[in-house]
């Protein structure tokens, strides 16, 4: 029971407050009740019970939601299948068309008494109806003749794998048609043919341009597949095919992945296991697609799916179950705002000057000694500039303290604005201010200074309908010394004042 009660006493003693910490003043040790607390304890009842209604509602969503990704990725994969039946297809048509044109490549090479540079290859490549470019490589492996000017005099011994197997090719002496594949660099698609000559001197080449691929490939294009797919099913955000090289799967426009995305598709080729991340709205699933045919040539064996659904469905259920039980705490939420709103106006009362609206002396001062701190530990410079608002007594005299009042705002406003964001700038009282410049030298403290200075003598209050008043304003600038507390470095600031006041008004004048 003594631990229950103490227990008691604790949450008891959480409820209550300081009145002197709230405004910030010595006062007795007087504890009133935080409604502020009692509305937040009250949340953090009700909020548990709201998200615990939540997941038991999603409990019972997420497995029906689990059969609906399910039964999406087996129908991308089965398109996928489709998509690689009907490349075949494509693949087995080419190579008839390039088995045809080897065939007629080759008669026009005995027909041209097997001399290659007295083929004419524009005409032959115009028979192709276009189609296909034509290269003649010769005995050292180099592009001697070509339908495409930037390719003769191409090197192809600077690839030494592609360069053996050429060799090879050469060496069986029979024709061979490529599978298409994907180049690497580009990301375009390539069907190339070779049918080396009887002498073996030459390897005559045939390549299917690649826009020709593309005009087929665009119907087969996965993107477009996942694209219909992700349009059909309100479950699905997007869907993408990555390749091991780092390419979105795409027969017309491919698109290289980010390195993150990479990382992850490595993962799981590495693993040969799902990954899936979540966020609050959204599932991103990563399965391993194992190729069966022809989609092996573009670019992996295996490429990875994204899958990023959309999980709006079943936050739907969770959200409508906090909404029935939200009503019972739409009171607190508002009566805790109007807590928090009240506690901001105290807090803005214990840091502001109310009339001019810069930070008050107590807060100001605070300030100061964290500057004055952190110049030390950093041994960085620190200036302060202590302004007095030249006869302002006369002004109030003479005109009334609202227009004093009315100086004091407009010219408070005028500085502030001109000041950097981390300048320490306080009323310090009556008619002076204090600004502190941390990292300032003297010497750009002095340049600021006399700015604000000439700022000032430009600030005009209106006192009737054709009368106004000019303020001016004198001060005295002080550089932190090595080891000196915020009084005494006011102290000399003040003596430099003074001696602004003595020699004239409307002067800055600098501390020894």
């Amino acid at each position: 029971m003594a631990g229950v009660g103490l227990w008691v006493r604790k949450i008891r003693d959480s409820l209550y407050i300081r009145r002197d910490i709230v405004f910030m003043q010595s006062a007795p040790n007087k504890a009133i009740p935080s409604l502020y607390r009692i509305t937040r304890l009250m949340l953090g009842v009700f909020i548990p019970i709201l998200i615990l209604i939540g997941v038991f509602n999603g409990v019972r969503m997420s497995s029906d939601f689990e059969k609906m990704i399910n039964q999406v990725e087996q129908d991308v994969v089965h398109s996928l299948h489709l998509i690689d039946d009907a490349l075949e297809i494509l693949e087995t048509v080419f190579d008839r068309q390039m088995s045809d044109g080897l065939n007629e490549f080759m008669q026009a090479y005995h027909d041209a008494g097997q001399s290659p540079q007295d083929i004419d290859l524009m005409a032959l490549k115009s028979s192709f109806k276009d189609t296909m470019d034509v290269y003649i490589i010769n005995r050292n492996g180099v592009v001697e003749f070509s339908t495409i000017e930037q390719d003769l005099g191409l090197d192809l011994t600077q690839w030494a794998d592609f360069h053996e197997y050429l060799e090879a090719i050469r060496e069986e002496g029979l024709p061979v048609v490529d599978r298409m594949s994907r180049e690497t660099l580009t990301g375009l698609f390539r069907k190339y043919a070779y049918y080396p000559t009887p002498d073996k001197e030459w390897i005559l080449e045939l390549g299917i341009k690649p826009e020709v691929i593309a005009e087929y490939m665009t119907k087969l294009d996965p993107v477009q597949v996942g694209r219909r797919i992700a349009l059909s099913n309100d479950v699905i955000d997007s869907i993408r095919i990555i390749d091991r090289l780092g390419w979105e799967l795409s027969m017309s426009s491919p698109e290289q992945v980010d390195a993150s995305i990479m990382d992850k598709a490595n993962q799981v080729r590495e693993t040969r296991q799902s990954l899936e991340f979540i966020s609050w709205n959204t599932s991103t699933r990563y399965i391993l697609q194992e190729n069966r045919g022809h989609m092996m040539s573009f670019g992996a064996p295996d490429q990875v799916i994204e899958l990023v659904y959309s999980r709006t469905r079943l936050i739907t259920g969770i959200v409508t179950n906090i909404l029935v039980t939200l009503a019972g705490i739409i009171v607190s939420l508002v009566l805790g705002y109007w807590l928090k709103t009240v506690e901001e106006e105290l807090r803005n009362h214990a840091i502001y000057d109310g009339l001019t609206g810069v930070f008050n002396r107590r807060y100001g001062m605070s300030l100061l000694e964290i500057e004055i701190n952190k110049a030390s530990r950093l041994n960085s410079p620190l200036s302060c500039l202590l302004i007095d608002i030249d006869n302002f007594k006369k002004i109030n005299d003479s005109f009334g303290h609202d227009v004093g009042d009315q100086v004091l705002s407009k010219v408070a406003n005028e500085l502030n604005q001109t000041l950097r964001a981390y300048d320490v700038f306080f009323r310090y009282g009556g008619e002076e201010f204090v600004i502190v410049f941390p990292g300032l030298s003297l010497e750009d403290a002095e340049m600021c200074s006399d700015r604000i200075r000439q700022l000032c003598a430009q600030v005009s209050v209106p006192v009737g309908k054709d009368k106004t008043i000019q303020t001016t304003l004198s001060a005295g600038l002080v550089l932190l010394n090595a080891n000196e507390t915020s009084k005494e470095l006011l102290k000399r600031a003040d003596m430099a004042l003074y001696e602004a006041k003595q020699g004239g008004r409307n002067l800055i004048k600098i501390a020894a």
